[in-house]
């Protein structure tokens, strides 16, 4: 399928967000490949479709670099009719009490702030062309909760309330956002897990494995279709049915 829109994938060169630019790049977009210069520089010439990909430095949490980002973007597509938040941190890990208030903020500001920074340098412009595409990855501890995590589902439970205020807003004007709530997904980070944690974790999931980063990325590469119009202010649960309680005798018939 060919063209002529333009998304944003930001993390894009992270395991998921990899996954999310490599779908839309085959499906006909053109993507701006927003992550930090380190994993740039980690991916050197393997960069997906040069010719319709642009990879670019950007903190998300700093709003001027956000903007220098989408302008470069523009610069080169002419436009930017989609983006799929896909930076994140998951790894800021400690007690309430023990929680560096500056780490707190700094997590915030990339998990939170990032998303808030990219909607806002685009939206606007989506919302005069009348079509637009936003969808951003969430956590199933939005809604659960983890310990030893406070910012982490503090900052995923707030890209809800973020996406409510989106599309009450922008909803009438041609634009939706959706959020993806993953749960255990088989990024490089969670296969390096020792095995009997991964193996305890996969016990829960009433699918019996991890999900794949392509899963995710088919389910946001259809939000972000036409066939998706109808579907806005929506939180999609992708974690193999983990969120459905099952007894252990059903989890030894599993087995």
């Amino acid at each position: 399928m060919s063209h002529d829109r333009v998304a944003i994938v930001t993390g894009a060169f992270g395991g998921m967000g990899r996954a999310f630019a490599s779908r839309l790049l085959a499906d006909g977009w053109r993507v701006g490949l927003l992550d930090l210069q380190r994993a740039i520089d980690a991916a050197g010439a393997d960069i997906p479709d040069p010719a319709r990909s642009l990879a670019i430095h950007c903190d998300v949490a700093d709003w001027p670099n956000v903007e220098a980002a989408v302008a470069a973007v523009r610069e080169r597509f002419g436009r930017v009719d989609a983006v799929i938040n896909g930076a994140g941190i998951v790894d800021n890990v400690a007690s309430i009490a023990k929680m560096d208030p500056g780490r707190w903020a700094w997590e915030l500001g990339v998990n939170l702030s990032g998303p808030f920074h990219l909607i806002k340098a685009t939206a606007p412009a989506m919302a005069e062309a009348g079509w637009g595409r936003i969808v951003t990855i969430s956590s199933q501890a939005a809604t659960t909760g983890l310990r030893y995590q406070p910012a982490y589902c503090a900052s995923k439970a707030g890209l809800l309330g973020l996406m409510r205020a989106v599309v009450a807003e922008y909803g009438h004007k041609g634009i939706t956002y959706n959020t993806l709530l993953p749960g255990l997904i088989a990024t490089p980070k969670v296969l390096g897990m020792p095995s009997e944690i991964l193996e305890r974790a996969v016990e829960s999931i009433p699918a019996g494995r991890p999900g794949s980063v392509e899963e995710m990325a088919a389910a946001a590469a259809f939000l972000l279709s036409d066939a998706a119009a109808f579907i806005n202010g929506a939180s999609i649960d992708i974690a193999g049915g983990r969120n459905v309680p099952i007894s252990d005798l059903t989890r030894q018939k599993r087995k």
